[in-house]
């Protein structure tokens, strides 16, 4: 099963399992029947939008309770506190989501909460500000520019530069944003933002963003099943570039310090964690995520395929192993044609 079937994650699972898909029954759930991905199920159940709460617990469960998948994959970070309601109220019902508990659902949809988690985790992570007195002794502390994130969010919708008094003055009296420095932006970077004045050009949503991701596994005993360390390019806000990098002893200590620390939530299934190096040589963790991420496709091109080994770990052998294919790989997020060619 498929919740939220629609989006950029789950047209990645979706051509992740192309090749076994004859051996598939795919049950997807939308408030949208009409999108390509629900297309593509054999099933379509229409559930409420997840902010109707309620609606959309009883919706999901009623579609657990008809369908009894092997595995339920949620595709937004935004249904993830009521899945895991779902899962609190009937844990045998919900034990196919791939979710934790409640608590971890918010942790991971509010980045107040995301950073009092991954500092659980001995993480290490940027300083971050949620009040304007906060956000002030962040200015003095490192200057600018710093990086305002909405609190309940995901990607990169509404986060802004922040480059001066004012404009930090704005994010933290709306009150709804996280403050953190921005780390090691390039040299020539303000220098090269466009003039206000004029707009934004449409070509500056193009720019091309770096990041490191560290992207693993929890299995059902609680160990970490595998990590995989990514240097990660994004255009147009989304992954459009991987490439491999070595993972070292704090790399691999790290991601089981996390696994351990998710399964103690309830948590099994894919995580991943977003950071940068900074100017110290270290590196930095901003974001995490407790879900298959968007670049699920991707990653099959490394080698990696998080959605078979899921599908594997719940209902058995389903298809060969993947191969490694490539050190580094570029491909669409939204794949052209559902067929065997998506992951060739």
């Amino acid at each position: 099963m498929l919740v939220s079937v629609g989006g950029e994650v789950s047209e990645g699972i979706l051509a992740s399992l192309a090749d076994c898909r004859d051996r598939l029954l795919i049950v997807g759930t939308t408030t949208d029947p009409t999108t390509r991905s629900a297309r593509q199920c054999d099933v379509i159940v229409q559930v409420a939008p997840s902010i109707d709460v309620a609606s959309f617990v009883r919706d999901v469960a009623e579609a657990l309770r008809v369908h009894r998948p092997i595995v339920a994959f949620p595709c937004r970070d935004a249904d993830m506190p009521g899945l895991a309601k779902v899962k609190a109220d009937d844990p045998v019902l919900g034990a196919p989501l791939l979710v934790g508990s409640v608590a971890l659902a918010n942790a991971m949809s509010d980045k107040v909460l995301m950073k009092g988690f991954m500092e659980r985790c001995r993480l290490p992570i940027p300083a971050t500000a949620w009040t304007f007195d906060g956000a002030l002794e962040l200015a003095g502390r490192y200057g600018f520019p710093l990086i305002a994130k909405p609190r309940v969010g995901s990607g990169t919708k509404g986060v802004y530069i922040v480059l001066d008094d004012e404009q930090l003055r704005s994010c933290a009296l709306h009150g709804d944003f996280v403050i953190q420095p921005f780390i090691s932006p390039p040299p020539d970077f303000v220098a090269n933002l466009p003039d206000p004045r004029f707009g934004v050009p449409f070509v500056q949503s193009s720019g091309f963003t770096a990041l490191i991701a560290l992207r693993g596994l929890v299995g059902r005993d609680g160990r970490l099943d595998h990590v995989v360390k990514v240097d990660v390019v994004h255009r147009y806000g989304r992954p459009f570039r991987l490439t491999r990098c070595p993972v070292d002893a704090v790399d691999h200590e790290a991601a089981q310090r996390v696994a351990a620390e998710l399964h103690c939530e309830g948590y099994v299934g894919p995580f991943a964690l977003q950071g940068r190096v900074d100017d110290n040589g270290a590196l930095v963790f901003f974001e995490m995520l407790a879900r298959i991420g968007g670049s699920a496709l991707g990653f099959v091109g490394l080698g990696l395929n998080q959605s078979r080994i899921v599908l594997e770990m719940f209902g058995g052998p389903a298809a060969v192993a993947s191969k490694v294919t490539a050190d580094s790989v570029e491909w669409q997020t939204i794949p052209r044609a559902f067929d065997d060619r998506v992951v060739s």
